[in-house]
């Protein structure tokens, strides 16, 4: 939740030194329309160059903000069942914190960490 309240902050700065900006540029006697034409033609050529990467990023935050395929302190166990022969089951991972790129766990028996990507 501290991740999600650092981007609404972001995005909340982000609108408000745009305004801040656009009076500022006001009072100094820049014309505004031609200034946001330019710029808006600039943001444009730019959305083409990363859209698709983009795309996969907001797709991404959408799996694991909406889906949450692993929550913290999930327990996660990886074995072979045609193998594994322990009779109390295999060892677990313990889900200790979930980014948009890596999932940290922990390992139950020797608290081995491990980072996925």
């Amino acid at each position: 939740s501290a991740q999600i309240d650092l981007a609404f902050e972001r995005i909340v700065n982000f609108f408000f030194y745009s305004i801040v900006a656009i009076i500022a540029v006001s009072i100094w006697g820049i014309n505004i329309w031609a200034l946001f034409l330019s710029a808006s033609t600039f943001f444009i050529g730019f959305s083409f160059l990363f859209g698709s990467a983009a795309s996969n990023y907001f797709e991404g935050l959408l799996l694991i903000f909406l889906r949450r395929p692993y929550d913290i302190g999930d327990r996660i166990a990886t074995s072979n069942p045609a193998t594994d022969t322990n009779p109390n089951g295999s060892s677990t991972w313990f889900v200790e914190q979930v980014s948009l790129f890596s999932t940290t766990v922990r390992f139950a028996t020797t608290n081995e960490v491990a980072t996925y990507s």
